[in-house]
């Protein structure tokens, strides 16, 4: 048995994490579908690029064995109208050897540039609406990547004549031409073909693994000088692609970002939300129009890798903001203009046979949300007695009810609607809202107790609620005529029993679901009625009780998700004190904690979020004292030992929620708990808002309201204690 040793991470260390947005999960907008017949099974997409209203793909129309030649198109679709794509023609195709083909595109400024084949690339204009191809002086041969920034191209050499050419058009005669030369690294023939990008009258050139060396233009003299240098981190090593680069930033494969001075220096790295799973090594990054993209892999196997969505914030770092769902296994190319992206990706699949291996390709749309930074969700359980952000409609019967123990929101009104809107709930695309219903009458026979989306006003929202006592319902209400999506009979579900409401809208995707016990229900429809609205609770003609609301304008994310030992993927939890042993032993399985005589704690590295729903499945060996009274569990918005909230299982038989601000300890709540040696339970911590709630084995036994602690990491943590961890799951939910 190897023991882990105890550290701290420098990076994590230094300085507290710097905050961490909500992430939006975005949905795929449109599918391009493949347009020349043939045998091509689906749509394997080799480059893509994105330009205003125009979209070029690069892809073969079969794909046969490698001694066999094969036909690559640059495909042109066009946006309409309606905001939907359309393909309208090929650019150019050649057949040849796979080989002989290549795969090199960039598209800006109404220019691009398609390479299909190694031996020549072309030039592309936008002209009168329409995309024309260009006349290039001597051909355009070099067999690096390109860039366009303002009307200038750079094409990437192979490190021996150049490392770099820049074209542009000639005012004399519209041609393109050679206007300037970036020399070769300290005059070395690499002869290897260089990724660049552009910014303006700046050049890089990826020389090396571990270095990249920046140009700018001189005047009106055909070489353009050498600038200054980025000196990449390991990281960047496996992953040859261009840095990407904008309003004196640059950002490498890798995942480092550096900020331009009198050289450029290394600021951070990218730290997305589920950074603990793995992700933050970026496979390639693209920086256009404030959005920052990022092929980021899910574990340390990577055994998937999707675009994920970053903006630079007012510190000049990056908050991760977006991931894109459902595109395939792994991404393959993508490219971004304004809001819109388009990215090419794969999934393979095994057939029966030994030697059945195929892969299915998509080209997928994006359209990103107005507001990539959201608001912050919004919890109320009302034990703080505070309704303040609720807008309550005329004549509702809404009111606290409940003791100190538990506060409620009731609504004892079953003579009209009603309805308590969220005020800051007014979000588009992606909207949620979960509550505990109690139903308590109904007076119609569709009379209905529920929540709401998009609600605009009294005839204008989404809903899913208990409709009587037998029927959970998904409907609208357009201009004051309800219509019901979707239905399921729930009548085995006792008529007045709390029961978790849950509804999501996304894009026109809506998904409801009632959970009470062993009974649930699941519901989805699509409508594109409405658009937006607020957040909401609702009865039709009925009287209920609400509590443990949470409104988020984003889904749920997954942050971590550890099954000790079996499979202990991604990055290595930071270990703070104590002696922590992974065991793959039968008798003492997991992660353990065998020092009796530390205060020690295991974190997952990563961003300070704001909320967070951790969960651990754990066996108290031993507690190692009694005075002073030995404890174990989890943290929530952990900065340091000094500063977080613990849900603690403690050896005075008792189980509490506590919080430490500089060092300061202060039990919140508590209750009288007794855990057996030896056995297994599932422990819950979660903080949304400024509440904090503690469940074990699923039922929730502790609540309490603070405002101490805005956001941290999180993780398990043992006091005086022996103890065995067999896992650690958490959610931004």
């Amino acid at each position: 048995m190897n023991k882990l040793v105890a550290f701290v991470l420098i990076a994590l260390a230094a300085a507290t994490p710097a905050a961490q947005a909500r992430v939006h999960s975005v949905l795929p907008f449109q599918s391009l579908e493949w347009p020349l017949g043939g045998e091509a099974p689906n749509f394997l997409a080799a480059a893509v690029a994105i330009d205003g209203d125009s979209i070029i793909v690069l892809a073969d129309t079969e794909h046969p064995a490698e001694t066999v030649p094969r036909t690559r198109v640059a495909l042109l679709y066009r946006r309409g109208t309606n905001g939907s794509w359309a393909y309208s023609r090929t650019l150019t195709q050649v057949t040849a050897l796979p080989a002989e083909l290549r795969a090199e595109l960039a598209m800006k400024n109404n220019l691009a540039v398609i390479k299909i084949h190694r031996d020549i690339a072309t030039i592309w204009e936008k002209t009168g609406g329409n995309w024309v191809q260009a006349t290039v002086a001597n051909g355009l041969r070099e067999p690096g990547s390109f860039a366009i920034s303002t009307s200038r191209i750079l094409a990437g050499s192979s490190g021996c004549t150049d490392d770099g050419l820049i074209y542009e058009k000639s005012a004399a005669n519209g041609n393109w031409v050679i206007t300037g030369r970036i020399p070769p690294d300290a005059g070395v023939c690499a002869n290897q073909p260089r990724a660049v990008e552009l910014n303006y009258d700046y050049a890089f050139i990826r020389s090396s693994p571990a270095l990249v060396r920046s140009y700018r233009k001189n005047g009106s003299a055909l070489p353009w000088v050498a600038n200054r240098t980025i000196n990449l981190p390991s990281q960047a090593s496996p992953f040859p692609g261009p840095v990407a680069v904008q309003r004196g930033t640059a950002v490498a494969p890798g995942s480092a970002y550096f900020t331009r001075s009198t050289n450029w220096i290394y600021s951070g790295q990218l730290m997305p939300i589920d950074y603990p799973s793995g992700t933050g090594d970026a496979r390639s990054v693209l920086f256009r129009d404030s959005v920052l993209l990022a092929t980021e892999g899910w574990d340390a196997q990577g055994s998937q890798f999707v675009p994920y969505v970053y903006v630079q914030n007012s510190a000049g770092g990056f908050d991760h903001v977006g991931i894109l769902q459902g595109v395939g296994r792994f991404n393959l190319d993508f490219d971004i203009s304004g809001r819109t992206i388009v990215a090419s990706s794969g999934t393979d699949h095994n057939g029966p046979g030994p030697d059945d291996v195929w892969i299915q390709g998509f080209v997928t749309v994006y359209v990103l949300p107005a507001t990539l930074v959201t608001q912050p969700a919004i919890a109320n359980n009302f034990d703080a007695r505070d309704i303040s952000g609720l807008t309550l409609s005329a004549g509702s019967g809404f009111a606290l009810a409940g003791n100190s123990s538990n506060y409620i929101l009731r609504q004892s009104v079953a003579a009209r609607d009603t309805a308590a809107l969220f005020t800051n709930s007014n979000w588009q695309g992606f909207q949620y809202i979960g509550a505990d219903i109690t139903p308590r009458s109904w007076d119609l026979p569709d009379s209905w107790n529920g929540i709401a989306v998009r609600y605009v006003d009294e005839n204008n929202y989404y809903f899913a609620g208990k409709r009587n006592a037998t029927t959970f319902v998904l409907g609208r209400k357009v201009n004051g005529v309800v219509t019901t999506l979707a239905e399921e009979e729930v009548s085995d579900l006792p008529a007045i029993s709390i029961q978790r409401v849950e509804l999501s809208v996304n894009g026109t995707q809506l998904i409801a679901s009632l959970a009470a016990g062993d009974v649930g229900a699941y519901l989805q429809a699509e409508d594109s009625s409405l658009s937006q609205g607020r957040a909401a609770l609702v009865t039709h003609r009925g009287r209920a009780d609400y509590d443990n609301v949470y409104v988020a304008p984003t889904a749920s994310i997954r942050l971590l998700a550890l099954q000790f030992p079996t499979n202990a993927v991604g990055r290595q939890l930071t270990y703070v004190s104590g002696d922590w042993r992974m065991s793959f032993n039968p008798a003492d399985r997991g992660l353990n904690q065998q020092d009796p005589g530390t205060n020690s704690f295991a974190i997952a590295p990563g961003p300070a979020i704001d909320n967070q729903s951790v969960t651990t499945d754990a066996i108290l060996n031993a507690f190692g004292s009694t005075n002073p009274v030995a404890s174990f569990g989890l943290v929530t918005r952990w900065t340091d030992a000094q500063n977080h909230y613990s849900l603690s299982v403690r050896s005075s038989n008792s189980l509490q929620i506590r919080k430490m601000v500089n060092g300061t300890l202060t039990v919140l709540k508590g209750i009288t708990w007794n855990v057996t040696p030896g056995s297994t339970h599932r422990y819950t911590f979660e903080a949304r808002g400024n509440e904090l709630t503690a469940s074990v084995d699923g039922i929730v036994r502790l609540r309490a309201i603070d405002n101490s602690l805005p956001r941290g990491q999180y993780g398990i943590a043992a006091y005086r204690t022996t103890a065995r961890f067999l896992s650690l799951d958490a959610r931004q939910p």
